[in-house]
């Protein structure tokens, strides 16, 4: 698009994930990373949109574990990428703005509790039922990803 001149600003990177197809998070990490450094090259704004980490039941305490390094390992990524540039500008009126240049921006989860995910029921394949995708469980309780997240983000 970009060779095309069609203009293109950012793009969002949705990302619907079952922790039983990712067999090595510090892989994928990587390749996540690089992505959004390709994109970032080119000058686009990114935002990692709808993160979910699907766990079907039985999700046990590893399966917890491991969604948790995943919602982790996301969240480098994106700050790995974070926009180097940054200017503010203030108006006549007093109000101040910030703006930022190429980078992962954002990073937003699909919902925050299990209680009414979009996963839930037939959408959890291959098994129907509840597929513990966010940070928050049914009961708004937070999960091992929100410590692992909290972690990032304090180093």
């Amino acid at each position: 698009m970009i060779d095309r001149n069609i203009p293109i600003d950012g793009v969002g990177m949705q990302q619907h994930l079952n922790i039983e197809y990712i067999n090595n998070v510090a892989e994928w990490e990587k390749t996540l990373s690089s992505n959004i450094a390709r994109l970032v090259k080119l000058g686009l704004v990114v935002h990692i949109t709808e993160f979910d980490v699907k766990c079907a039941e039985p999700c046990s305490k590893n399966d917890l574990q491991l969604q948790a390094n995943v919602y982790a390992a996301a969240l480098r990524a994106c700050l790995a990428n974070a926009p180097a540039n940054k200017t503010t500008t203030t108006t006549a009126a007093g109000t101040t703005a910030i703006h930022v240049g190429a980078g992962c921006q954002s990073f937003e989860s699909w919902g925050f509790t299990d209680k009414v995910s979009w996963l839930n029921g037939e959408r959890c394949q291959p098994k129907a039922g509840p597929c513990h995708a966010l940070p928050f469980d049914e009961k708004y309780q937070p999960k091992p990803a929100v410590a692992s997240m909290l972690q990032v983000l304090e180093t």
